[in-house]
């Protein structure tokens, strides 16, 4: 059952994404510990390919530690700088952050202001989980993560730079984005059989 799971969801993707992502090793748990604090998880990815699912996986996790492996590129300097003047990445129990007086400020003065410039809470927490938080949400929100760009600029920029990173010949391409993302365009009048948009 989980590999029938895994395969509808890696089937939503473009094979060469998935080969080039580097996946060595998938192991489903039912009980999955964070090797690091030893709390439950949902999933982890490891340097070494290999990705680790809870059995109740879902789309948006396996797509959130899929690009975990794929995303080896340590130049995200254009990506931090999308984010709001002023915001800082809180970290996680995995990755904790050292954070100064004036940064535990800036943290607490940006509570609530900058949710629209990230797709989950959990992508405030780091650049690494900002970015596989936004490429999970643009697969499995297609066209309305689109939308939802409408409404931040961060969050459009940031979305630019995903496909820019996996527009390349062999890996998901400008034609899977456009088309994944493609917004539904509703008639409001129909004449006879002709639909009039």
């Amino acid at each position: 059952d989980c590999l029938k799971r895994l395969f509808s969801f890696l089937n939503k993707l473009e094979r060469g994404f998935v080969k080039k992502a580097g996946i060595t090793r998938v192991a489903f748990k039912s009980r999955l510990l964070s090797p690091v604090t030893g709390k439950e998880l949902g999933g982890w990815a490891g340097d070494d390919g290999t990705i680790l699912l809870d059995r109740s996986f879902t789309g948006n996790l396996i797509y959130h530690e899929l690009f975990h492996i794929f995303d080896k590129n340590d130049n995200w300097s254009k990506w931090v700088r999308t984010n709001p003047k002023g915001f800082v990445y809180k970290g996680t129990g995995e990755n904790p952050v050292e954070l100064n007086k004036r940064n535990i400020r800036r943290i607490a003065e940006n509570e609530g202001k900058v949710d629209d410039h990230f797709v989950t809470s959990y992508a405030q927490s780091d650049d690494r989980e900002d970015r596989a938080e936004t490429f999970a949400r643009m697969i499995t929100e297609g066209s309305d993560f689109k939308a939802r760009t409408k409404k931040s600029e961060t969050l459009l920029e940031k979305m630019n730079l995903i496909i820019d990173v996996t527009d390349s010949t062999g890996l998901l391409g400008r034609g899977f984005w456009d088309t994944l993302l493609a917004e539904n365009i509703s008639c409001d009048k129909t004449y006879g059989a002709v639909e009039v948009c």
